[in-house]
């Protein structure tokens, strides 16, 4: 005859599932890495959408610049501040003096709005206390065109000379600005405000 076994103390503990403290601890420490983590994509996101107009509008200025050699014409990147757009137009008519007759869109392209929440700006979000070094002096300057003529410098169309610099800033929520700038030669740079300082990309 089997004896039945009885149970001591400590021993009729269950075997499986968790206690209401348990689970409220597995759902907090859930909702802490679900908001650190959403906040980390969205900060890379709002990064990403900048970064990426700024390189798109440094493409574009080359582009331009190559056009204009090849052209033999003046082609410019124009930005507008209010609509957040950018496009490149051609100079129609033979240059005579320091200016062209009139200007339109280049062939292929089509103006472009920036990113939801991107725009032009050296004061929002963050004030940028100067332009990059070599690229003019405080406080920066939005500028809103690049001319290259057919030589492929960047052009003044006003003094009708060669231009020292011209810039456009870029800013998103992600409080990290970013500039477009193009030199005299007509190379074209992005640069990145990182702390206290300008650092090429």
């Amino acid at each position: 005859m089997r004896k039945s076994r009885r149970t001591g103390p400590g021993q009729g503990r269950r075997q499986g599932g968790f206690s209401l403290l348990e689970a409220v601890i597995i759902v907090v420490v859930t909702l802490v890495l679900v908001a650190l983590t959403g906040k980390a994509m969205f900060s890379a996101r709002e990064n990403y959408k900048v970064t990426g107009a700024a390189r798109q509008i440094a493409s574009l200025a080359q582009l331009a610049r190559t056009r204009a050699m090849a052209g033999d014409t003046r082609f410019r990147l124009v930005i507008d501040t209010t609509a957040r757009a950018y496009s490149t137009e051609r100079c129609n008519k033979n240059v005579s003096g320091t200016g062209c007759d009139s200007w339109s869109v280049a062939a292929g392209t089509a103006p472009t709005i920036l990113p939801p929440r991107v725009n032009f700006s050296t004061t929002d979000p963050v004030s940028i206390p100067a332009p990059p070094s070599g690229y003019g002096t405080p406080p920066p300057t939005q500028d809103t065109e690049m001319t290259f003529n057919s030589r492929g410098l960047l052009f003044d169309s006003t003094s009708g000379q060669p231009a020292n610099a011209r810039c456009f800033y870029i800013q998103g929520n992600n409080k990290r600005p970013m500039a477009v700038c193009s030199a005299m030669m007509g190379q074209t740079s992005v640069f990145q405000w990182v702390g206290s300082e300008w650092k090429r990309q």
